[in-house]
């Protein structure tokens, strides 16, 4: 799957989420440890956000320190669909094999935009679990996101801010379940 449909897909599902989450519910903790759901869309809207800017051939400010739930506001669901149709246009004009500059050294736009792409899945599957919401991911979007973490040393890849160590997914655990486990998340 190419990083342009991991994206659109992860936008899409990500929006689909947003639509089961009641308006009272956000200061609710999210699966994300010290996130509540607001501050959970807040990151949302920050790594998309960046991933706009990056789109549009702008430098994005990687290293920002952001107040997540500020970010989100008031209606964290308005927050994001005024940022999807921004990010869906961005990714129409892309140049998505120029290369820039980022913290990992100098590397194609379609690159960089693996992680932003592959974080709308991973989230939505984080905010469905916080909302009691079932999220599963096709085939495809778990081998993108081995295909884009594979590669890295573990020491990078298990790291704050990143993935916390791997967790054990138990024998009945679905496709889903075992990504997120590999992820460092808690499934059950």
């Amino acid at each position: 799957m190419d990083v342009e449909k991991v994206l659109l897909t992860g936008l899409g599902r990500f929006d689909g989420v947003l639509q089961e989450v009641k308006a009272d519910d956000w200061d609710r903790p999210s699966t994300c440890a010290e996130w509540t759901a607001r501050e959970l869309v807040g990151h949302v809207l920050f790594v998309t956000g960046n991933a706009a800017t990056l789109l549009r051939g702008g430098a994005p400010d990687y290293g920002a320190q952001v107040d997540l739930a500020a970010t989100a506001g008031d209606d964290p669901v308005a927050a994001f669909r005024r940022l999807e149709p921004e990010t869906r246009e961005a990714l129409r004009d892309a140049d998505l094999d120029a290369v820039m500059e980022t913290p990992m050294g100098p590397m194609p736009v379609r690159k960089r935009l693996a992680f932003p792409a592959m974080d709308l899945h991973l989230h939505a599957w984080d905010l469905g679990r916080t909302f009691g919401v079932d999220v599963e991911l096709p085939e495809e979007i778990a081998q993108f996101v081995h295909e884009a973490i594979d590669p890295m040393p573990d020491e990078q890849v298990r790291s704050e801010g990143v993935f916390g160590p791997e967790v054990a997914a138990p024998d009945d655990a679905t496709p889903t379940e075992r990504l997120m486990a590999w992820t460092g998340r808690e499934i059950r």
